[in-house]
């Protein structure tokens, strides 16, 4: 899920007034790398990112706020500068921002996107100011194999939440609740302003720790490969036995791997553009 931070200040333009300055992160790679450094950027729940060459070398630019030293330790990452820019600048990204289809009349939404689909039909997504909008291909693949899964009404789990999507759609189409944490504590405040965007009762989507909360039912985990490995003991906790656990996040060749941290059988997957998502059945306490 997102690890994102954000720090505002305000500056004098010519005229006088005030803008925002939004603080971006300019990675420089070397080519081969840029793609990986990107998808290691998205699953960080980043907002954008803007690809430039400059003298042969690529640059990123990208909303994250993932701690520097941690980009800098990225293979491929030869180098990492912070970009003071307007917030008026920073925000044309959401210019280009569309609705993206889960299912048959069903989409993720921008919520200034309104008019590009039937409001009864989406769920609408206000992404703060460090987090993406739901249109990445791994939050698409556990959104379709959470519909295709979930038992209506029950309990689901969403570990590394980002804006909440995943559970704020499984609260809406399926009437299930939904806890949902995150470990960048940003995400709180923007999970509840998409849960009242959504219309939803507040007790169908709550902010819970990993530590307090029962098993349940079923968890999404949508969060980097190696996170998924590193904390597979404490998903699998979160289910009770018999239940259900969607992964997502995961490069293609990269689920063998995963999937053997936990242990448990592949029951289904979905895969797209080099993204795969798989749901794991947590063994019954007896065994069978």
């Amino acid at each position: 899920g997102p690890m994102c931070t954000r720090v505002f200040d305000s500056v004098s333009n010519s005229a006088g007034s005030t803008d925002p300055v939004w603080t971006l992160v300019d990675l420089v790679v070397d080519g081969p790398s840029s793609e990986t450094v990107s998808d290691f950027l998205w699953c960080h729940g980043v907002a954008a990112i803007e690809e430039r060459t400059i003298d042969a070398a690529t640059i990123l630019r990208t909303s994250t706020g993932v701690d520097v030293e941690l980009l800098r330790a990225v293979p491929g990452v030869l180098a990492v500068d912070l970009v003071d820019m307007p917030r008026s600048v920073a925000d044309t990204w959401r210019q280009h921002a569309r609705p993206s289809p889960v299912a048959a009349g069903l989409a993720i939404v921008p919520a200034w996107c309104r008019h590009d689909w039937p409001e009864e039909d989406s769920v609408w997504v206000e992404p703060g100011d460090a987090f993406g909008v739901g249109n990445h291909v791994t939050t698409l693949l556990a959104a379709r194999l959470l519909l295709r899964h979930a038992v209506p009404g029950s309990e689901i789990f969403d570990f590394g939440c980002g804006t909440g999507v995943l559970a704020i759609l499984v609260a809406r189409h399926l009437g299930c609740r939904a806890s949902v944490w995150d470990i960048a504590p940003g995400c709180r405040s923007v999970v509840g302003e998409n849960v009242r965007l959504n219309q939803l009762e507040p007790d169908l989507v709550r902010w819970m720790a990993p530590h307090d909360s029962g098993p349940h039912a079923m968890v999404v985990a949508n969060i980097l490969a190696p996170v998924l490995r590193a904390e597979s003991a404490t998903i699998t906790d979160l289910c009770r036995p018999g239940g259900t656990i969607v992964l997502s996040g995961m490069r293609s060749e990269q689920v063998q791997g995963v999937t053997a941290a936990f242990g448990l059988p592949v029951v289904d997957s979905m895969e797209e553009d080099g993204w795969e998502a798989v749901v794991l059945r947590h063994a019954p306490s007896d065994g069978a």
